[in-house]
């Protein structure tokens, strides 16, 4: 009942197409450097901590295509993308995350840019200087019934590092997976005590029964609950691997905290009066993680972080506001964030705005009455 049920859940789509496969020797760098070795490329040169491998131009329609396997091997620390550009919109570049090491299969169709012609594919590697990544080859796949299964094992197979919300939630795979495990063991679980409540109905004594539907829950809460342990004892050794036990790091090596460590550094010497508060924000929304940071490294002094637009903070004027920036920001764009963030903190505040450091991880100002 099951595999007929899983079967007509994954029926393919587009069968008949063949797939595209990107061999490395055949991509190009358009940012950053590598090399081939032993039919591997290893991307050792990064442009401001970036580089690019291509595919130049192409046209494939996205609805044929709809899985992407890539085989890489890239550092827990650092991060890889997939990307794509759209012949409508050409000028836009859409990514999704694939970073991890080994093969791993993803079902392109769950992100809603993956439509229409793609006229261009490729990865993208950041990593920090003096590390290394490296990757084989990725291909796009049209959705057969063999491309959806690999698409599977890949979810429950991913490893899920650590973030923000492990305090609460760790999943044993990749969240938005194609078929989740513990949905599908729960449906055997559901099945098999439906059959043995069915079964004792022809039997007088059923104490047998009930122990093999125990049993058989117990079995079912191992296999989830021995998942989720193997991916907590890989993140174990992985930060034990970065981070000894013995060792005490003044930043974490991830996320450019070091970067954001020596802004913070730089803020904490232009603060002359114990009670100053400091605003801490960001050009880009998506950058919790350094802004917290941020005020993590900022203690003992007071300061808070505000996420979205300034207008919809109701705080008191601070004595300095703390304006992260997303890394590769060009200089020309810099200048104006710069004088575009000034002029608001000046007509929010009414009060005289210095920028008084420009960072690569943002940006200082101070606030003092008129």
């Amino acid at each position: 009942i099951m595999s007929a049920g899983v079967y007509t859940y994954l029926q393919p789509i587009s069968p008949k197409q063949s797939i595209r496969y990107f061999p490395g020797e055949n991509l190009r760098f358009v940012l950053g450097k590598g090399h081939r070795e032993d039919g591997v490329t290893l991307v050792d040169d990064y442009e401001s901590k970036i580089a690019i491998v291509s595919s130049g131009n192409i046209a494939v329609r996205a609805n044929d295509l709809q899985i992407l396997g890539v085989d890489l091997n890239v550092d827990g620390r650092e991060n890889a993308e997939f990307f794509w550009r759209k012949a409508a919109g050409s000028e836009m570049v859409n990514s999704i995350h694939v970073g991890g090491s080994g093969q791993q299969t993803i079902d392109l169709s769950k992100h809603r840019l993956w439509e229409g012609t793609i006229t261009e594919v490729g990865l993208i590697f950041s990593a920090q200087p003096g590390r290394e990544a490296s990757f084989r080859s990725f291909s796009l796949m049209p959705r057969t019934l063999g491309a959806q299964l690999s698409v599977i094992w890949s979810d429950w197979a991913h490893f899920e590092p650590w973030n923000q919300a492990s305090a609460h939630w760790i999943a044993g795979g990749r969240r938005a997976a194609l078929l989740s495990m513990p949905l599908l063991v729960l449906c055997w679980l559901g099945l098999v005590l439906l059959f043995f409540s069915s079964y004792t109905l022809f039997r007088v004594r059923p104490s047998s029964t009930i122990k093999l539907a125990l049993l058989t829950t117990l079995l079912a809460w191992m296999i989830l609950d021995i998942r989720w342990t193997a991916n907590r004892i890989r993140q174990a050794i992985e930060t034990v691997s970065i981070y000894p036990l013995n060792s005490q790091p003044s930043h974490l090596d991830i996320g450019g905290d070091g970067e954001t460590l020596d802004l913070i550094n730089s803020v904490k010497s232009q603060i002359d009066r114990p009670e100053s508060q400091v605003l801490i924000t960001s050009i880009d929304p998506k950058m919790r993680f350094q802004m917290f940071r941020a005020k993590y490294h900022l203690l003992p002094y007071g300061s808070y972080v505000h996420e979205g637009d300034l207008k919809t903070s109701t705080r008191t004027t601070p004595h300095f506001v703390v304006l992260l920036a997303p890394p590769h920001l060009e200089s020309g764009d810099a200048k104006a964030e710069t004088d575009r963030f000034k002029d608001k903190l000046e007509s929010m505040f009414r009060a005289r705005v210095t920028l008084t450091l420009s960072h690569e991880a943002g940006f200082v100002y101070r606030i003092s009455p008129r």
